[in-house]
């Protein structure tokens, strides 16, 4: 956050006790962003409603600040927002997917504490004094890990690139999250039709799902390799133990053969090593398409490593985004009405798709972490799995390291198997490493939301 306030401001701003001296005759305005507003015309319009209004109901963001230019936006209640912990277009993606969440898009509302707080002085102590308020009456919290991509993506091109593979396959991601084996399934069945993998002979593609790490159960379930187990001799052994496979081959060949350097001799009509420099030679354009289909071997890999990357970082960003002192605050509210929900911007859904949801009325979800789900968080957290990522990374050849269980056994871990006070000690509180301001009660000294 940009609220530099002193320590016991913002211990008392998240305070769980009620301070007499805090009541107030005049009911406390909050400040709202109206969602549609910003979803469909792309415009912040901001209201200010009684918080202790019966029949009010909002969303509130939970979120991790970025590092952007600032933005300047009229509110309209009296004061101009300054921004620079995400890119508006983002929060705009954001509303739009509000409107169309099953649980969400009948809420009218959003309180995000980067546009809803008046920064000047005496307004800026009022609003950190109904904080833990704000959280509680609101209808829904709404962690948002992302809501920073602009800044995420600036960070490192490979940020950017993983990015770009979340969106590429962010059906398959959001069915991942969720659990959905059988959408997955589908997922997994539909991408092996469009990148033409043979469906004959049937022991072919049911090697690839059910004898490689690259489909759903290697995505999902823990399994051990022999140490002496090698994931790209596996595929090269599948492919080329397919009769129809090596048969495909055998139409290729031809008389005359390419030659590399005197090095290589190849009697394919077009090699795949002549491909390294910038030119393949004379060509039909019968054996570019053979070529093209013939190469899903590497769209399998290039799509396992996309959607393995980016649940690594999605994890990532969970494990940074509960680790902000006001962040834990904010889901410990959460915890005792059951009302959180999560969601990544980078998941979010295109124009296309979000017609089609709409033309045919199927409901679309966000996540919800369920706090009282404890038959889910045990066989997650009892799950075999390598939570040392460094054990990870050594044995990754020899086991599927599924990304599924990484996930969920972080967010269990990190939302509901600690105490408050140990979320505390081990949070990103301060930025001089002191948590405590006296010995009776920590208080958070400064934010790095």
């Amino acid at each position: 956050m940009t609220i530099d306030e002193s320590v016991d401001k913002l211990g008392e701003g998240f305070s769980f006790k009620k301070n007499p001296q805090q009541r107030e005759k005049v009911p406390f305005q909050v400040v709202l962003v109206d969602i549609e507003q910003a979803a469909n015309n792309k415009v912040i319009r901001c209201v200010k409603k009684p918080l202790n209004q019966e029949d009010l109901k909002f969303i509130a963001l939970s979120y991790r600040w970025g590092e952007l230019h600032e933005t300047l936006i009229d509110t309209e209640v009296g004061y101009t927002a300054t921004i620079t912990s995400f890119f508006l277009d983002d929060f705009y993606r954001l509303c739009e997917m509000m409107t169309m969440e099953s649980d969400l898009k009948h809420i009218k509302y959003v309180w995000v504490d980067a546009i809803c707080v008046d920064q000047r002085p005496t307004k800026r102590k009022a609003t950190i004094y109904q904080m833990s308020n704000i959280y509680n009456r609101a209808t829904y919290i709404l962690a948002v890990p992302d809501l920073h991509l602009t800044y995420l993506k600036r960070v490192s091109q490979k940020n950017n690139e993983t990015i770009e593979g979340s969106n590429k396959y962010r059906k398959n991601i959001y069915r991942l999250i969720q659990g959905n084996t059988s959408k997955l399934a589908d997922l997994d069945e539909d991408f092996l039709d469009d990148s033409v993998v043979p469906k004959s002979p049937p022991a072919l593609r049911q090697l690839l799902l059910k004898y490689t790490d690259h489909f759903t159960d290697g995505f999902m379930k823990f399994q051990t390799h022999d140490r002496l187990y090698c994931p790209l001799r596996a595929l090269d052994h599948i492919c080329e133990s397919s009769q129809e496979y090596l048969g495909h081959w055998k139409t290729w060949m031809t008389n005359s053969k390419t030659s590399i350097n005197n090095v290589h001799q190849c009697y394919e009509p077009i090699c795949p090593l002549a491909l390294f420099g910038d030119g393949i030679g004379p060509t039909t354009l019968e054996e570019i398409e053979q070529f093209v289909n013939s190469n899903w071997k590497s769209k399998v890999l290039e799509r396992s490593n996309s959607i393995r990357q980016s649940m690594e970082f999605l994890t990532d960003l969970i494990l940074d985004w509960s680790s902000r002192v006001w962040v834990i605050s904010e889901f410990s509210i959460a915890k005792t009405k059951n009302n959180l929900k999560y969601w990544f911007i980078q998941l979010a859904l295109t124009d296309v798709e979000r017609a089609v949801y709409e033309n045919t009325n199927k409901e679309f979800t966000f996540f919800k972490f369920d706090f009282h789900d404890t038959s889910f968080s045990d066989a997650i957290i009892n799950a075999r799995y390598y939570a040392n990522q460094e054990k990870t990374i050594s044995t990754n050849s020899r086991t599927t390291n599924p990304v599924y269980i990484r996930f969920h056994h972080t967010m269990i871990h990190q939302l509901s198997q600690q105490t408050f006070l140990e979320m505390i000690l081990s949070s990103k509180a301060s930025r001089n490493g002191n948590k405590f301001n006296n010995n009776k009660k920590i208080k958070s000294l400064m934010m790095e939301k």
